[in-house]
């Protein structure tokens, strides 16, 4: 339903805005934390957390 439709979203969102922006700019880390979050509430929980971590690194980053 909905959160598939929002997944597919958010999972484009990241790379798009990765492409454009780079990959520490908020944008970037604010479309990948939402995806994120849409990953866990579907308990897909190992892709959410990897996720996270990758955030978390570039968020530390900055």
């Amino acid at each position: 339903g909905k959160y598939k439709e929002a997944e597919t979203i958010y999972r484009r969102a990241p790379q798009g805005y990765e492409k454009v922006l780079g990959p520490e700019h908020p944008y970037t880390l604010t479309s990948m934390h939402s995806f994120a979050l849409t990953l866990k509430t579907q308990e897909k929980l190992y892709k959410a957390l990897s996720l996270l971590r990758q955030y978390t690194n570039q968020y530390i980053k900055i």
